[in-house]
């Protein structure tokens, strides 16, 4: 584990500008180590978010970078952690590190330019994977934080058997298990690995929707995690609420 005096030891050209948010990088032997380690991180007050990422992503993110990875051997899973407040909180956070279990190794930033480089791994996973030329098929779902480990490894077979030329890369807000899925390979138009993607989590007891909602990509695939029952009440609240269809058509109901 380590935890450079200054960011500038992890990564070159990072300044000193002063920043009370404190930033760490955090890598863990794999997804159930990285979801106990964001439960604890998470009871920490200060600590404002817990994001996961995963070999795959960060190696996409880096290249796309143009920059090396931030640590020189592969890990399971990544974790970036900020806590913020009035006080200085390197601290604080370099603390709540050291107590978890299972650190293969961490880096931490406490200075602005140093929290962005740390945070323009994580941005820099949606950008890389828009950036490849093939428009990916962008699923973000919800499940138990706990079921991540299962999850995503049986997400990427479901995939890889549609055909072993698609490639997964996930990452996402761990501590509410919002996971953004992102595929690229399949046309715009294929809808299989939407099917097994959402399939899976609906199967898995999650939601087919998370902060993006069900909107009209995911209208079709409602079913999956609602009854007919509940579909007929929410088209009956809508009818009432809006009988000429004239606002959001073609969200969720069929204009």
């Amino acid at each position: 584990m380590v935890f450079p005096s200054s960011p500038r030891e992890a990564t070159p050209g990072w300044s000193a500008a002063a920043c009370r948010d404190t930033t760490a990088l955090i890598a863990l032997p794999g997804i159930d180590a990285a979801v106990a380690a964001s439960s604890a991180l998470l009871r920490v007050p200060s600590v404002e978010a817990v994001e996961l990422m995963l070999q795959s992503g960060m190696q996409l993110a880096c290249d796309h970078l143009t920059r090396p990875l931030p640590m020189p051997d592969p890990h399971g899973a990544y974790l970036l952690a900020e806590a913020a407040g009035d006080a200085p909180q390197e601290d604080i956070l370099a603390e709540a590190v050291a107590g978890l279990d299972e650190v293969e190794d961490a880096v931490l930033a406490d200075d602005a330019t140093g929290h962005a480089s740390l945070w323009a791994l994580r941005e820099g996973h949606s950008v890389a994977v828009a950036s490849t030329g093939i428009p990916p098929h962008k699923l973000d779902v919800t499940l138990q934080p706990g079921l991540l480990g299962e999850f995503i490894p049986r997400c990427n077979r479901a995939v890889e058997e549609l055909d072993p030329s698609f490639r997964v890369y996930t990452y996402g807000h761990v501590g509410d298990g919002n996971m953004h899925v992102n595929v690229i390979g399949p046309a715009p138009d294929d809808e299989r690995v939407d099917e097994a993607v959402l399939g899976l989590v609906a199967e898995m007891g999650g939601s087919i929707s998370a902060e993006h909602g069900v909107g009209v990509a995911k209208a079709p695939f409602l079913h999956l995690g609602r009854s007919a029952a509940d579909i007929a009440a929410m088209r009956a609240v809508k009818d009432a609420l809006d009988p000429g269809g004239v606002l959001n058509p073609g969200v969720i109901f069929e204009a």
